[in-house]
């Protein structure tokens, strides 16, 4: 059985080779030609751990292509593009691709949609299916080979699946779930609602820990024993990556709510963390040198889809800055802004710490150490990298999310 992918973003790879793995001959198309010469020469066009390892075991059994003709002949194919405009972009995507396969051959969306979405496309109902994408950014490739569950959107929920397709799936070994079109695309953006929402309440709460003599490192422990309470208690500079703001707003146009709308608006403003600590202690002041230790969004990736730090760098537009980011080795061009090919590098000489991702490698780090390449002595950590007690007894000036500040 031969599988195709349209759509070759990070969802659309993943999957393709993980189709790959499991031992069927894969198709995969981009319009992207840049995209598609690189893949052809064994390279991923971004980070995700694992994958390239993957892609060099599985290229035998896949073909990356620009000719959309090329998928005619799969007997299923997957819309697997990540889209940004959840609308207009996938349904463009979708009638390219109806343009060259047949009835009978089976279609699933995978790329994030609106309720409501799957059920309006012209295509035989009883071989269009919608496939809940669950992936988490750095941990990918094991939630692609071995899903805690399948989500299928399909017509009716007591629609038996086609044996082809369910042959598919069954490779998984995972429980499947087949509900209605608007249950399972649905599922996805609800998914990340409580996980937004979670990560919302974990730094309010922080927020109020750096306001009084509570440490929000103390009560994480104690929430961690509780099982009734998920794994979302670490804070952070609001919402970053994009999926989880693309679902609120999908949200809003659902329903006027204020809790969706305080929840966006509170990311937004937790974003801004770093930048209000700089100024409010006034560590602008006589042209610091920063260094910024992190430019993706989280640790493990080199995404910077509404990262913190790129949010820190632009307001910081005018000020002398070294970067390094073990992952992260281009942006676009700024002003006053020098990427280093080491964290050592970065650091040497300034004024001022940022570690804006926590990045594994910035674990390794003393404060001792840290003191040695440094010219000044203040160190803004939000995510607690370092040890903030050793940080104090070197008389740094360490600011860190859910800890008052006793400068």
């Amino acid at each position: 059985m031969t599988i195709g992918f349209v759509g070759l973003d990070h969802l659309g790879v993943i999957s393709s080779l993980t189709a790959a793995r499991n031992g069927y001959q894969v198709i995969a198309w981009d319009i992207n030609k840049e995209t598609i010469d690189t893949l052809n020469r064994g390279l991923i066009p971004f980070y995700e751990p694992k994958l390239q390892d993957l892609l060099i075991e599985q290229q035998k059994n896949i073909k990356f292509t620009n000719e959309i003709i090329d998928i005619e002949n799969c007997e299923i194919v997957f819309i697997s593009a990540d889209i940004k405009d959840v609308d207009q972009e996938i349904e463009n995507l979708i009638e390219i691709t109806k343009e060259v396969i047949w009835p009978n051959t089976i279609l699933v969306i995978m790329s994030q949609v609106a309720p409501g979405f799957t059920r309006k496309i012209n295509h035989p109902k009883k071989n269009l299916f919608y496939q809940a994408e669950i992936l988490i950014v750095g941990n990918s490739v094991e939630r692609s080979i071995y899903p805690e569950q399948i989500i299928i959107g399909a017509e009716d929920s007591s629609q038996s699946l086609p044996s082809k397709y369910h042959f598919y799936l069954e490779k998984f070994n995972s429980y499947i779930k087949t509900v209605k079109y608007e249950s399972a695309e649905m599922a996805k953006i609800s998914i990340n609602a409580m996980l937004a929402a979670q990560v919302s309440m974990t730094n309010i709460l922080a927020q109020i820990c750096e306001n009084t003599e509570a440490n929000w490192n103390e009560i994480q422990d104690i929430l961690y024993y509780d099982s009734r309470i998920g794994a979302y208690t670490n804070p952070g500079l609001g919402l970053s990556g994009g999926h989880l703001e693309r679902d609120l707003n999908t949200l809003s146009k659902l329903i006027d709510s204020d809790i969706i709308q305080s929840i966006k608006d509170h990311g937004i403003k937790r974003r801004g963390w770093v930048n209000r600590i700089l100024y409010d202690y006034n560590y602008l002041d006589n042209d610091p040198l920063i260094c910024i230790w992190g430019l993706s969004y989280k640790s493990g990736t080199d995404s910077t889809k509404n990262s913190a730090s790129i949010f820190t760098i632009n307001y910081l537009h005018g000020n002398r800055k070294k970067v390094y980011d073990p992952y992260v080795k281009h942006i676009k061009d700024q002003d006053y802004l020098t990427i280093q090919d080491s964290a050592e590098r970065a650091l040497l000489d300034s004024d001022i710490l940022l570690i804006l991702t926590p990045h594994e490698e910035f674990n390794t780090w003393c404060s001792g150490d840290i003191e040695q390449y440094m010219k000044g002595k203040v160190i803004i950590d939000p995510y607690g990298v370092l040890n903030r007690k050793e940080c104090l007894e070197l008389g740094f000036k360490y600011h860190q999310l859910g800890v008052k500040f006793n400068g």
